[in-house]
């Protein structure tokens, strides 16, 4: 977490690989060894906006950009 002045404040996520979850029996499955070299990452802002991250460590290349909205609170 950064404090950038008194108005903006940003938390960086930990990368988290992605996996399929089973949300009723809090299972993880990791099935698909593929999606296990993409990892996510989120940059959370108070200016409500950001971009999710899909990241491709084996290949060092981010894979893909989701813009987010968040409502701050």
């Amino acid at each position: 977490m950064a404090v950038l002045n008194d108005k903006e404040v940003i938390a960086h996520l930990d990368l988290q690989v992605f996996v399929n979850i089973d949300w009723n029996k809090l299972l993880v499955a990791y099935e698909n060894e593929n999606m296990l070299d993409i990892q996510w990452r989120v940059v959370l802002t108070t200016s409500e906006s950001f971009y999710a991250f899909w990241y491709n460590k084996k290949a060092n290349s981010v894979v893909r950009r989701v813009p987010q909205n968040h409502e701050t609170t």
